[in-house]
């Protein structure tokens, strides 16, 4: 997909994208930092359907709407996405007021 770039890139990009997606994957199913999981996605499928596009696939980008995923995922990040989230229910939880002491007399 990126013809653009010499082959040597190939294997480490194609690695260093697989470790981006798979962080993102479980951090977005477990809710874990929401708004960074999704931002991070976005810029990911930003980057995938740019270099799609150079590498003269601009088809390709438009069959699986690459561009399209790349803002849902920004607009995710930019609203509170974390309504059924661990970070939710661990702020909650943290957050919490202590229960009164009870009176001893």
């Amino acid at each position: 997909m990126n013809a653009f770039l010499p082959v040597s890139f190939a294997y480490p990009l194609a690695v260093l994208a697989t470790i981006c997606e798979s962080v993102f994957t479980v951090t977005l199913l477990f809710g874990i930092r929401t708004r960074e999981a999704c931002a991070g996605a976005a810029i990911l499928l930003f980057c995938f359907g740019s270099a799609m596009t150079a590498s003269g696939l601009s088809h390709g980008q438009f069959y699986y709407a690459v561009f399209l995923l790349a803002a849902g995922a920004w607009y995710m990040s930019a609203i509170d996405p974390t309504w059924l989230s661990l970070d939710r229910f661990l702020r909650r939880r943290n957050s919490a007021p202590l229960p009164a002491p009870a009176n001893s007399k």
